[in-house]
């Protein structure tokens, strides 16, 4: 069945395979690979890659290859248990993006440039030390879903939600019933996830 998918669909699920035919690979899936900063310049040969997904273990190095930040036909990005102690620098430069998922990381926080993604309607940033959103988030219009699930975040300006916002993932932080009601009197059509 894989073979089918790489032919027919574009999804690789392996390196090696994908750069076989690196024009060919719209979605690519790598799970558990070895240092992927070994690798940076062979990304970009995936000039029609839609959607990368990559789950490491904590043994790998706590960054990716800054060339990924130059895959501008990327629309879903997902990016687990990467050990990042700083959010990746070249990530809001995918402007495309339409997706993004960063979890399982040791970020604290998520810089200003995120609202150069002006394209993105699902941001989940989960299962990390983020304490706070930024203010310039809410300069981002397309914005519909927001994960924070598993942070470290007490309390949420409203101000720094996004206008459009449809849904606040909000389990397992350390807001409480209070700060919910808070943020329901100023959004009241928001839906906590």
């Amino acid at each position: 069945m894989g073979r089918f998918r790489e032919l027919f669909f574009g999804e690789f699920n392996n390196l090696s395979r994908a750069l076989l035919k690196p024009g060919r690979v719209k979605k690519l899936r790598l799970s558990f690979p070895d240092n992927l900063n070994d690798h940076g310049a062979e990304f970009l040969k995936f000039t029609k890659i839609r959607s990368l997904n990559i789950q490491t273990n904590i043994y790998h190095a706590p960054y990716l290859p800054k060339q990924i930040g130059q895959l501008k036909t990327l629309t879903k990005l997902s990016i687990l248990n990467v050990p990042f102690e700083e959010f990746p620098e070249w990530i809001p430069g995918l402007t495309n993006l339409e997706y993004l998922m960063v979890r399982g990381c040791e970020i604290t926080e998520i810089p200003p440039g995120i609202k150069n993604l002006q394209k993105i309607k699902v941001l989940r940033i989960e299962n990390c030390e983020v304490t706070a959103l930024p203010v310039q988030l809410a300069a981002i219009p397309n914005l519909k879903y927001l994960s924070l699930t598993d942070t470290r975040i007490k309390k949420l300006d409203v101000s720094s939600l996004p206008p459009n916002l449809e849904t606040l993932g909000i389990i397992m932080t350390l807001i409480n019933t209070d700060e919910k009601f808070r943020i329901k009197e100023h959004k009241p059509t928001l839906k906590f996830d």
